[in-house]
């Protein structure tokens, strides 16, 4: 059982994330795909208003309550309100569209197997955090971030035991394509 996890920042990221690709807004195709494998979808942005006319009513929209760390005050909104153990994580901003359902259940079950707090999606050997599955237990190394006033993702990856898996490995083990988007993240870095 997991959460589908969408970090749509403010704004601005929103405004990418309602771009139509091939007639759809960017935002309810990972909707749409997560529904698949996800019981619960929670998306997490400044800007609530902007999305509560476009996402359907079961979409959880939170925002943070311990704002001043980004992204890392973002998933902890997600962390401490999931109602799941295994937390899909997504960032609506990526140039990649996320990687299709298979691949999320595929992380997942690498995790449990190897008993890692999270499964990330490694691009050209480098981690990407916000492409994994993240056990809900990561939420204390997140509250240690905040703590300490961390900001950066690949901190996270720093204070759990965590595996990675080549994207390539990931389509081809389960036949799925991850697949471009036109959107263009200029403000957003991985850490």
């Amino acid at each position: 059982m997991m959460s589908g996890v969408i970090l749509a920042g403010g704004e601005k990221a929103i405004a990418r994330a309602l771009r139509r690709i091939d007639g759809e807004r960017a935002i309810e195709g990972m909707i749409r795909e997560m529904q698949t494998v996800c019981q619960e979808i929670i998306i997490v942005t400044d800007a609530p208003k902007l999305l509560l006319p476009i996402v359907p009513r079961s979409t959880r929209i939170l925002t943070e309550y311990l704002p001043g760390c980004g992204t890392i005050s973002s998933l902890h909104a997600a962390f401490a309100l999931s109602r799941k153990n295994a937390l899909w994580v997504v960032d609506s901003e990526a140039e990649t569209v996320q990687l299709p359902a298979a691949a999320a259940v595929t992380l997942n079950e690498r995790r449990r197997m190897q008993g890692a707090d999270a499964a990330v999606v490694l691009r050209n050997n480098e981690p990407c955090p916000l492409f994994g599955v993240y056990r809900q237990g990561c939420l204390e190394a997140i509250n240690e971030l905040i703590r300490a006033g961390e900001s950066r993702v690949s901190e996270l990856l720093n204070k759990i035991a965590w595996v990675g898996m080549d994207e390539a490995e990931l389509t081809a083990s389960q036949q799925v394509h991850a697949y471009e988007r036109s959107i263009r993240h200029d403000d957003w870095s991985h850490g």
